[in-house]
């Protein structure tokens, strides 16, 4: 549908659903998928380790969310860490258009979050293949890119990444990424030689890629599903498993605004959405978010080379993170009761 210069990437019926989950998030579970608990295994200081979270989104100011000291932990801890850019770096545009339906940030903010978050740059991955990227056409699309290499960030997401995987070497261990998004928000930017989508790795090889690289890990982070509901529908279930089966080894995904569940496929790893990161919705549920902790041990051959553990934490009206035990008793119930739903056999 399009409104304007702006389209929503789904059709009528898909867009009258949007609306609805937007203000009631769905927990409805049809994908017959095999869910997993909110930790598996220990994480050790020793294997490879890489965080993982969702959405960083700003959108009619840019105030960074305060911290919560656990969360400066976790990314200290880290060897990698994974975000998803929803937003071209192109702020001092955005002030012309006050648009809720059009994400924008500046270097001040990345700078000032990067500093609060205390996270190293050479930690650092953006992805930027998402829906939101284009929201300033092919123009903020480039001074984007242009921007983060000025300010010395590493991302991955665009078009020429099916041939041209990000390739990070740290602790001995060779890590591939690739990012694409299923959806675009603006035609124009659909026409244009910008980001990888879905339609561009349906002949990627990664066993190949993995081989010719010599890769000890494909990470692959897609930008798919439908906004606002906990649970995969059966093309995203069937999609993560081509892309395991192809060579991918963890899938960590964005889109949904919501926490998603964690599978064990095959060999492999998928979160099926990691929600917002910051957030400036309505519903309590997308206000849930959480770090996912993946620890990769190479010389487990025998048994499963990965642990993980997702660290949830809530973002407050007073703008900072706390802990789920720390809010009031009403809210924590039903925080808790969600992630249960999400995370079975957990206690958090």
């Amino acid at each position: 549908m399009k409104f304007g210069k702006i389209s929503s990437p789904y059709s009528f019926g898909q867009t009258l659903q949007w609306v609805y989950y937007y203000f009631f998030p769905s927990t409805t579970n049809r994908s017959d998928i095999a869910l997993m608990p909110i930790q598996s295994g220990e994480i050790h200081p020793a294997n490879l380790n890489i965080s993982f979270v969702g959405d960083l989104m700003c959108l009619s100011d840019e105030k960074v969310v305060e911290p919560h000291p656990q969360m400066i932990s976790l990314f200290e801890c880290a060897d990698l860490i994974i975000i998803n850019l929803e937003a071209p770096v192109v702020r001092d545009k955005i002030q012309k258009n006050k648009s809720l339906l059009v994400f924008g940030l500046s270097n001040e903010f990345i700078e000032r979050f990067l500093k609060l978050y205390q996270i190293q740059k050479e930690k650092l991955i953006f992805t930027i293949a998402n829906n939101h990227i284009g929201d300033f056409n092919k123009e903020g699309y480039d001074e984007t890119r242009k921007r983060l290499q000025d300010l010395g960030i590493k991302f991955v997401g665009d078009q020429s990444d099916t041939e041209n995987v990000l390739t990070i070497q740290v602790k001995n261990h060779r890590v591939g990424f690739f990012a694409f998004s299923q959806w675009l928000n603006r035609l124009e930017f659909e026409k244009a030689d910008a980001i990888c989508r879905a339609k561009h790795i349906e002949k990627v090889d990664f066993h190949k890629i993995k081989k010719d690289k010599q890769l000890d890990l494909m990470i692959i982070l897609p930008h798919w599903g439908f906004e606002f509901r906990h649970f995969p529908c059966k093309d995203t279930v069937q999609m993560a498993k081509t892309l395991i089966e192809k060579g991918a080894d963890i899938i960590a995904a964005s889109h949904p605004h919501v926490l998603g569940p964690i599978e064990k496929i095959h060999h492999g790893l998928c979160h099926y959405s990691l929600g917002n990161f910051f957030s400036k919705t309505l519903h309590y549920a997308t206000n849930l978010t959480g770090i996912w902790s993946v620890s990769y041990d190479r010389s487990n051959r025998e048994g499963d080379p990965f642990a993980y553990q997702l660290h949830p934490f809530y973002m407050t009206s007073q703008n900072k993170f706390e802990l789920i035990d720390r809010l009031p008793v009403k809210l924590m119930g039903k925080l808790l009761k969600r992630l249960s739903l999400i995370y079975p056999e957990s206690d958090r």
